[in-house]
């Protein structure tokens, strides 16, 4: 990996590794992240009967099918105005099931990954396209603006029109 011309991306699940190579700016995460999952859906696990008698993989793989069938579901509709009960209403879950599950298979809380994947959703969109932050903001699902904004500087210490200004003068 040391001679390479370009950054690369490794990421290792279990046992199946996966490597992207090739310069990744300015380009959409959106396929990379249909890529995997359609990789990690198509892995099966194998584990001994006596752990499945046990009813832990059960209940693990149930946990991981619902993170993962919220996580679809989110990313499809980035664009709403979605609050816990709403997503969890939606899985046909309870709030603290599918907040717990969110812990413990991704490490952090349900709110906090949904506004991950809106900021750099959010962040893409400044680089690629024309639209106006408040255009930007809205297809993020955040309809106030100033909240967008606040949100945005937070996150990568710019504000979306210092961030989009920035971005587009290395291009150049």
């Amino acid at each position: 990996m040391e001679n390479q011309r370009y950054p690369c991306i490794v990421i290792n699940v279990c046992t199946a590794t996966f490597q992207i190579v090739g310069s990744l700016l300015h380009r959409s995460t959106n396929p990379l992240i249909q890529i995997f999952h359609n990789v990690l859906t198509s892995l099966t696990f194998f584990s001994d009967s006596s752990e499945q008698s046990t009813g832990t993989m059960n209940k693990q793989n149930k946990q991981s099918m619902l993170v993962e069938k919220t996580c679809e579901y989110l990313l499809k509709n980035i664009d709403q105005d979605l609050n816990q009960e709403k997503i969890a209403s939606a899985m046909n879950t309870n709030r603290d099931r599918l907040s717990r599950a969110f812990k413990e298979e991704i490490g952090i809380g349900l709110g906090a990954w949904l506004r991950q994947q809106r900021m750099s959703i959010a962040k893409e969109k400044l680089l690629a396209t024309d639209s106006t932050v408040c255009e930007i903001s809205a297809s993020v699902g955040y309809y106030d603006q100033a909240n967008f904004s606040t949100t945005f500087k937070r996150e990568f210490a710019k504000s979306p029109q210092q961030y989009r200004k920035e971005g587009r003068r290395k291009l150049l």
